[in-house]
C-alpha cells in the first residue's frame, strides 16, 4: 500500500467535501472552502493533540469534513442560532464546539503530559 502525504489525504478529504456538497458547492468558492477546510484540520489537530500527518488526518477525517461542510454552508449566518421561514425553522449547531464534543466522544483525543 502506498504511502500517502499529508497534502494528498487533505487533497482527498477537499474531493470529499465538494462532492458531499454536490449542488450546494460553487466552483468560485474554491479558496473559500480551502481556507475552511485548512482551519478546521489545524483545530481539529490541536483539539486531539496530534501532530500534522497524514496517519492522523485520516483518523480525523470524519470530524473534518463534518465541521467544514457545516460551516462552508452556514456562511452568512454565523451570529444565527435559529431560524423561521415558510412555517420551515433550523437550528444551528455551534460546529467547532461540535468538533470538539465528537474528538472527546469518538476517544480521538491524545492526553497531553
Amino acid at each position: 500500500m502506498k504511502n500517502t502525504t499529508f497534502e494528498e489525504v487533505k487533497k482527498i478529504v477537499f474531493e470529499e467535501i465538494k462532492n458531499d456538497l454536490s449542488d450546494n458547492y460553487q466552483i468560485a468558492d474554491g479558496k473559500v472552502l480551502t481556507e475552511i477546510l485548512d482551519d478546521v484540520i489545524e483545530l481539529a489537530l490541536h483539539l486531539s493533540n496530534r501532530k500534522p500527518n497524514a496517519n492522523n488526518l485520516k483518523l480525523l477525517k470524519i470530524e473534518i469534513k463534518r465541521t467544514t461542510k457545516t460551516i462552508y454552508l452556514q456562511r452568512g449566518k454565523e451570529d444565527v442560532t435559529s431560524i423561521s421561514e415558510s412555517g420551515r425553522s433550523s437550528n444551528f449547531d455551534n460546529a467547532i464546539e461540535t468538533l470538539s464534543k465528537n474528538i472527546i466522544k469518538n476517544r480521538k483525543r491524545l492526553n497531553k503530559f
